[in-house]
């Protein structure tokens, strides 16, 4: 695993905001192939123009590839996220923190996300 929020190596360039949204995950690219194809809900915790922080019940591996759907509360409608596992962490509540980084992907709503959270 990465290193997590709040470490010495933490590579956070944006400011991040707090949320609690609801989101589907599904990977489409891992190390493991058992994964691959899996989806799952998992609940948005934090959020900036470049990542999110999600909270998780599903171990994912850093450099695994997930499209996301993010229902926003404050925004109509499902936003569809193509983006890459950064870095993972192990919380006491036997569920997984999970950092990852938008990729800039055709037919996503890449920009829309970038526009609501500059």
């Amino acid at each position: 695993m990465s290193a997590a929020p709040g470490s010495s190596t933490e590579r956070r360039k944006e400011e991040r905001l707090s949320a609690r949204d609801r989101a589907f995950v599904q990977i489409v690219q891992a190390d493991d192939p058992t994964l691959v194809a899996k989806t799952f809900a998992c609940e948005v915790v934090e959020v900036s123009p470049g990542g999110i922080r999600i909270r998780s019940d599903v171990l994912i591996a850093d450099g695994s590839k997930l499209d996301l759907w993010i229902d926003v509360d404050s925004h109509p409608g499902k936003m569809f996220l193509t983006c890459e596992v950064q870095w993972v962490s192990w919380e006491d509540n036997d569920e997984f923190h999970v950092g990852v980084q938008m990729l800039d992907s055709p037919a996503t709503d890449i920009a829309r996300w970038r526009e609501l959270y500059r």
